[in-house]
Parts: C-alpha cells; structure tokens; sequence
C-alpha cells in the first residue's frame, strides 16, 4: 500500500488547455493538474496534494476548493481531493503556494502541518460477491443472485453468516469469506509497500531493466509455510501453514470445519492452498528452508470491482520470498512455470530512459491481460536485479491508469454508502 506523499515540489512543466482559454496543465511529477492560466510557471515551487488526499475544512475553505471536494461521514470535517476529467484533460490533484510560515525541513513531508490524512476505503470484513438463495439444509436448492431465474423474491435469501461453504448448483459459484485473525509471525512477513511511480519518477536508473506486469485489481494475499519450533524430544521441525492479507494473518478455516478443502475454496485468503502447484511447491521448499512466502492477488467476483470474467476465485502470484529473500524475477518466473504456479502478465521487459514514464503510461492502458472484456487497473515496475532505495526501501512502483482513477470502477472500491460524491470543476474552471 502507498503512503500518503505530501511534500513541496517543482512544477515540471506548464502546457496550455487545449480547450480553454483560462486553463493551464501544470506537470508534477508523474500527476497532471489542471490549473488557471497564467497562475503558475516551470520552475515554480508549489505543494502537491494527491488524488484521495482528504484536508480539514478550514484547508478546503482556504484553498477555495471547499464546494469541489466529496465528503463521508466516515470522517467528518474532512474533504477529500478526487480525480477529474476538465474539458477534456485529467485533473489528478491539487498545487497550491507553500505556506511562507511553514519551517523548511517539513518540505519533504508537511502532511502533518496542513492537516491531510489519507482515504482509506471501508475494511472489508463480512462476507462479500452475490447473494445466495434457498434453503442451507438442501444443497441441491442453492443459488446465487446471477443464476437465480425470475423475481429474487420469489426466493428464500441465505444470510450472510450461513453462506459459508455453499456452492451454487448451477454455476458452482462460492462466496468468498475472510477468516479470522491470527497472531503474527516474523517469518511470515507483510508484502512490500508499493509506491506510486508519480511520486517517484526519478527512482529508476538509466539503462536499468525494469519488468511491468499487470496489476490485477483484487485482494493482496500471501500463504506460506514458517518453522516455528522443534519437537522436544526428536528435534524434528515444526512447520506450520499460513495465508493471510496485505496487513492482517488470518486463522485456518478448516480447522474446526468438517470439509477444510471447502472452507479453503470458500476463503479469499487461504484460497490459493487449494491450487496443487502453490500448494506443492510451498510444501516442499519448506522442508529446505525456515521461512517459505508467496505473494499474489486473489481476484474475481466480490472481490473488487473487476471480476476479471469469472465465476468463482482466481489467483495470480507475484512475488516469492524465501528466507527472508524476494527471489530475482527471472528466478521467480522460472519458478513459478516449473511448479505450474499462475502468475500475473507480463507487459513488458525494457530498459529504462527519459522516456520510462511516457512508456509506463501507455502500459498501464488498456484491456487486462487475463482474458475479460474490461479496462486494465494498472501496471507493476520492478527492476531485474533487486536494490533498495533511502526514499522507498525495497524499489518496486505501480502507476494506476488514469482511465481507472477516472472509472465507475475506482469510484465503486472507494466509495462508501454515506458518501456523497460532488463532481465539480474548480473555481478557475470556465
């Protein structure tokens, strides 16, 4: 996940609106902002606030922006920045002049000093995908909400807390659970945070070979198997299973159920121990190893926005880290098409230049790579060879697509009932 960047920057760039006479397009990093004409020039410096940045109203209220922002009332006094299309252009974001009273070793990070916090969609901790109807004690009576023939109610509706394990009879669809949560474990450690390559435009190096992949709009998993002990008497290894999100481990689902194969098809996080490759490859690298980890995106109906075409679940892996160590990607991939392991797609394979990030952007467009009829979310950047960097740790970016951020799609996975969204243009707008 992305940290929230609010820093003073440079305007990179000023073009003029094609279709406006009192609009510019002020370049920032990766971001392009629509802004008045003539308000601000190459060179200028300026703070930068991202897409879904929320500030307090008395900000909103300064920067006259306070009729331009949606507000929730998950988090009163707040107003939070969208994305905008403006005759024409994408607006992602808002530039407003440094405040002159603000000490200069916040420049790098004065999120605190204007009072932004970062939006953070609603957690998603009940059962999620179609409803399900008939009667639990006949399964040859249920059905999900797309197969249902006729009126819904006509039909008796399964509560949410009784879905668990139940399969349509006549797509085989399951709705996916998230199980408890676990204790966590050092071994079994939480995925890189990715940042967003706008922020970042300078962090790759020329001639540097960079690896984009899709970036599959799902849920952030990983499974793994961790040694955790010895036996007392034996010394043999004690090795123990885990699944869990980007930030919570999650407890085996199968443990007190009488069909652990079906409670794991049924959970979004212990899902992938349902594939044979994941599953036999983890098994057996762990009886080398101490620390076993797989990184992927569970993907498909109810999880996000993007069903990617799907009945049930899928999973693509991204990631593989042993002993504490992400494996190169050639390894990686090597690995994963030798144990019959998915993988997410594989856009492309370049060097690096002052071209990347016009390059990135025309990746990150388009039709996903797994075969459905929707937009892409975006791309994933990694170099061939790991490296860490002072501003980022572990060097790997993604760059979401400015037709996402401007989606229904986008919109849908944040938004949440008590949200009223405002789509206006700013006041320097015609």
């Amino acid at each position: 996940m992305a940290d929230l960047i609010v820093r003073v920057v440079t305007i990179d760039e000023i073009k003029t609106h094609p279709n406006a006479d009192r609009l510019d397009l002020a370049v920032v990093g990766g971001w392009q902002c629509v802004v008045g004409r003539d308000n601000w020039h190459t060179g200028d410096k300026c703070v930068y606030f991202p897409p879904d940045c929320m500030l307090p109203e008395e900000r909103c209220q300064e920067f006259e922006i306070e009729n331009y922002v949606s507000r929730s009332d998950r988090f009163p006094g707040m107003g939070r920045i969208r994305c905008a299309r403006l005759r024409g252009e994408t607006s992602f974001g808002l530039v407003v002049s440094v405040d002159p009273a603000m000490p200069t070793d916040l420049y790098e990070n004065c999120a605190e000093w204007y009072g932004a916090q970062k939006y953070e969609p609603l957690m998603r901790t009940q059962v999620v995908g179609r409803k399900m109807y008939g009667h639990v004690d006949n399964p040859e009576t249920i059905i999900c909400s797309q197969c249902i023939p006729g009126d819904q109610r006509d039909y008796n509706e399964i509560q949410k807390r009784e879905r668990r394990g139940l399969t349509c009879t006549v797509c085989g669809y399951t709705p996916p659970i998230a199980s408890y949560a676990a204790p966590e474990h050092a071994g079994f450690p939480k995925y890189t945070d990715i940042q967003n390559l706008r922020h970042f435009p300078d962090i790759f190096e020329d001639g540097e070979v960079i690896v984009a992949t899709e970036k599959i709009h799902g849920a952030n998993c990983r499974i793994g198997v961790v040694k955790t002990g010895t036996l007392p008497l034996t010394g043999f290894p004690i090795y123990e299973e885990m699944s869990g999100s980007h930030n919570v481990r999650r407890a085996d689902p199968g443990e007190n159920s009488d069909h652990p194969d079906q409670a794991h098809r049924s959970d979004t996080y212990w899902f992938p121990w349902t594939i044979p490759g994941v599953r036999n490859f983890i098994t057996a690298e762990a009886q080398k190893h101490n620390s076993v980890v797989v990184y992927g995106e569970v993907y498909g109906p109810g999880i996000q926005t993007l069903s990617y075409g799907l009945d049930g679940l899928g999973f693509a892996a991204f990631d593989i880290k042993i002993d504490g160590k992400y494996l190169p990607y050639p390894e990686f991939t090597a690995t994963c098409e030798e144990n019959n392991i998915p993988i997410v797609p594989l856009l492309d394979v370049f060097s690096w230049n002052s071209l990347g990030m016009n390059h990135c952007r025309k990746l990150a467009k388009g039709q996903t790579m797994l075969g459905a009829d929707h937009i892409r979310e975006g791309i994933v950047l990694k170099p061939t060879v790991e490296r860490m960097d002072p501003k980022i740790g572990r060097v790997a970016l993604k760059l979401v697509s400015d037709e996402y951020l401007l989606s229904k799609h986008h919109e849908e996975e944040q938004l949440d009932d008590s949200e009223a969204a405002i789509a206006a243009e700013p006041k320097t707008a015609e």
